[in-house]
Order: structure tokens, then sequence, then C-alpha cells
């Protein structure tokens, strides 16, 4: 009897404390994470895909299209030319402490597509990254895409671009090149995983 006297109370602690309710995932990785003294680092974030999906055998159609012509070529993932995918999106990072303070910060829910929405957009208009929208599930914040505008003026080029990763589905680049002469250079290079 006594040892259903003590082991009654220590059970009853037990499946109290494991039978807590589950807490939700929060958006801490993607939100504003000012009090850790960062953005979003998509630094961050293309390392971690890198590692994830490295040494994977996909097949990627690309496609080019340069003031007007079009081209596509079939490519796997051990032949494309990441560095220079890379180096557009690592350039367009604002997960630095510098840029605390320089973004505006939004974040609104869709229901229609059921995602958690993160929207930075730069307060001032000479900072390289113009806008950031990420879209993530609601459920796991998993996300499901990241688009981004960047732009470059000079007094003799303006360089408008706009990036767009959905993962393990595409990434796409467009640039807008316009220099004082009035030549326009417009770029458009799509990456389809098949």
């Amino acid at each position: 009897m006594d040892i259903k006297r003590t082991l009654l109370p220590v059970v009853a602690v037990v499946l109290l404390v494991a039978c807590k309710p589950r807490v939700k995932p929060q958006p801490a990785d993607i939100a504003d994470n000012a009090g850790q003294g960062t953005y979003f680092s998509i630094n961050q974030y293309i390392k971690d895909q890198w590692n994830t999906y490295l040494g994977q055998p996909y097949s990627i159609i690309k496609v080019t299209k340069q003031n007007g012509k079009t081209d596509s070529v079939i490519m796997n993932a051990y032949t494309i030319e990441w560095g220079d995918i890379f180096k557009r999106f690592f350039e367009s990072d604002i997960g630095k402490p510098q840029y605390i303070g320089h973004y505006k910060f939004d974040m609104f829910l869709d229901e229609s597509t059921d995602t958690r929405n993160f929207y930075y957009e730069a307060i001032d208009d000479t900072l390289y990254t113009r806008k950031l929208q990420i879209s993530a599930m609601q459920e796991n914040n998993k996300i499901r895409s990241i688009y981004i505008e960047t732009e470059k003026r000079s007094g003799t080029r303006d360089v408008i671009q706009k990036l767009y990763y959905s993962p393990l589905s595409v990434i796409q680049i467009q640039e807008f090149d316009a220099l004082a002469t009035g030549d326009k250079n417009q770029l458009f290079i799509a990456y389809y995983f098949m």
C-alpha cells in the first residue's frame, strides 16, 4: 500500500509535465530579429539550402532571354554556374547588424495561400537591397519563396535586379540595365528544377 501512495503522486506529476500543450513554432528565424541584432540573412539561408541538397542529381532547365532573344538548355546540378547565382543573392543580404533600423518591417498572413509573409522595405533609397519578401507556410514556417529587389544607381548607369527563389522549383534573375547614353539591356534567367 505504501508503494502505491508514493508512486501515485510521482506518476501524476510525470503525466502533467509530459502532457503539456505543444507550442506552435514561432517565426523567430524569419521575422525581424531585432533582439538578436539582425534581420533575415539570405546568406545563411542559401548556405543551409546548399548543405541540405548538396549532391542531389537534379535536372534543371535554364532559360535565358536577353534583349528579346531566348535560349534554353537542359543542365544538371553539377554543371550549373552556382557561383554567379549565389553572388547575386549574397550581395542582397541584409542580415548584418549594420542594417538594423534601415528597413521597414511588416508581417502579414495570407489565408488564401496559407502563408505568413515577411516584408522588408528600405527606408533609405541609397541602399542596394530595396525589398525583401519571404513567404513561409503558416504551420511550420518552411519557406515557400523569397523575392528580392535591388537597385544600383550611378551617374552613368542604373541597374535594377529582381531575384526570386522557390525551393526545388525555380530560381529567377531579372536585370534591367540602363546607360546614360540611352542604351538598355534586359536579362532574364530562369532555372527550373525538373
